[in-house]
């Protein structure tokens, strides 16, 4: 077993989820209708008695050897970052208030939880991490309890909850992205500064002040108090994309702002899927089935999702044969697409919409694939992108520029040379020959794009 705490996470993740489904199964047994439908859940039993009415929940794809770890075991399991270090070790405080306020699956989150676990993994030398978060009083406190839920262990057993004092040999990485908490983070950056802490802020995206219109009201003006607290206090500015490095230079330029630090490009990572690899190469090779198309994302209007729609219905209509898997949360402004997805007469037969999966759930999606379709008009990075590409997914992307930066010639593009209609066509009729294999390039891996962010923050420590 090469990476036992990644295992480990993949268990505490499932295990979590299986108890969601245990709760909403509870509920539901406890609801009137529940009750009502009793007769008919009988009859159901009578007819059809080799059917289980109500399977035992069992979290998928968890390894054997980690079902019933004992406890004895379980601080092996563990990032080695998470064990005792020196007391008076140098600190990379890492941000991850919002993941801990609450973890929706989006993007940005998947990204703090999969960057602070590799940080865990593979502590810089002589570094001590120290995952924090925002509270209303304008302080950071060490974030040890979150941790403890992240990695399943007994409350407490990671450290207090203290505050965090700033010390000489800190640093400060604002992985996760405190839009809505603005004036607070500026207040706890403050004694950071002043006791010579480098801090670094990761942009994932500048959209809400480029397109304001995408997005709910409230969105852009926190977005643009945010970049102010940034401008006044970030050594680095720690982009995911030359696009994103680009879009913050003109955002801080047209709103006035000096920012006397520098902005640098860190691309982000995706998880090895070499098992999965496998598997779905074999699938996709000797499997006589339809073409399954894949959207990742949150389902809001600038991703796309009403456009690939309207294609895949007019090949439909033509006789082509294939699925349109959408897997996501539903977003802003969505009511009438979202009735659309649940009214179509292909919904639960070609056209599925998942609201929500765990990391793991979402990589079987990726290995069950046959392309993703990325119609987004406008993203920070493409985080999907990299993901299925590992699972050896054809890529079809809008060709806008982030996406050409992120995939390059290892895409397939839609847009003004090529209609979507007409590249999905070309996909369901040649499958794999219809674009290139992502898999004949290295994608960067969530471990090298952590290290790259822990060292680009060091690095200022070192030399001042």
């Amino acid at each position: 077993m090469k990476d036992p705490s990644r295992l480990w996470v993949a268990y505490v993740e499932q295990a979590s989820e299986a108890r969601r489904a245990h709760a909403e199964i509870k509920r539901m047994q406890e609801s009137r209708s529940w009750r009502l439908t009793a007769p008919l859940r009988w009859l159901v039993a009578r007819l059809q008695p080799a059917m289980p009415l109500r399977p035992k929940l069992q979290p998928p794809g968890i390894p054997s050897e980690l079902t019933s770890p004992p406890p004895s075991t379980l601080p092996s399991c563990l990032p080695r970052g998470l064990s005792a270090s020196r007391a008076d070790a140098p600190r990379l405080l890492v941000d991850v208030t919002q993941l801990a306020l609450e973890d929706l699956g989006a993007g940005v989150q998947r990204v703090t939880r999969r960057v602070l676990h590799e940080l865990l993994a593979e502590p810089p030398p002589d570094t001590a991490i120290v995952p924090v978060r925002l509270a209303d009083d304008g302080r950071h406190y060490a974030a040890w309890p979150f941790v403890e839920s992240m990695y399943g262990v007994a409350v407490g057993s990671l450290g207090a909850e203290q505050v965090i004092e700033p010390r000489s040999g800190d640093a400060y990485l604002g992985l996760d992205f405190c839009r809505e908490h603005s004036v607070a983070l500026g207040k706890a950056l403050a004694p950071l500064r002043a006791a010579g802490a480098p801090v670094a802020l990761v942009v994932h995206d500048l959209l809400p002040l480029d397109h304001p219109a995408w997005f709910p009201a409230p969105v852009a003006a926190d977005f643009a108090d945010w970049l102010a607290v940034l401008a006044l206090n970030a050594d680095v500015a720690l982009c995911i994309s030359e696009a994103t490095r680009l879009a913050l230079a003109r955002q801080l330029a047209a709103r006035g702002l000096a920012f006397q630090g520098r902005s640098t490009t860190v691309p982000l990572g995706a998880d090895a899927l070499a098992p999965l690899q496998e598997v779905a190469a074999l699938r996709r090779a000797t499997e006589p089935r339809m073409k399954r198309v894949l959207m990742v994302g949150t389902v809001e209007p600038r991703k796309g999702h009403a456009e690939v729609l309207d294609a895949a219905d007019r090949l439909w209509a033509e006789g082509m044969d294939f699925e349109l898997v959408i897997v996501g949360h539903r977003g802003w402004l969505v009511d009438g697409l979202s009735d659309r997805i649940k009214r179509h007469p292909l919904s639960g037969q070609r056209l599925h919409w998942i609201d929500g999966v765990d990391d793991a759930q979402l990589a079987h999606h990726y290995a069950g694939a046959d392309l993703l379709v990325m119609a987004s008009q406008g993203e920070g990075y493409g985080l999907p992108i990299g993901e299925a590409a590992r699972a050896g997914c054809r890529l079809l992307l809008r060709d806008i520029p982030v996406f050409r930066e992120v995939a390059g010639e290892h895409a397939g593009y839609f847009g003004a040379s090529r209609s979507l209609q007409a590249a999905l066509r070309d996909f369901v009729a040649m499958g794999g020959a219809a674009f290139p294999d992502p898999l004949a390039r290295a994608w960067p891996s969530w471990s090298e794009s952590a290290q790259s962010m822990a060292r680009e923050v060091i690095e200022i420590r070192r030399r001042a």
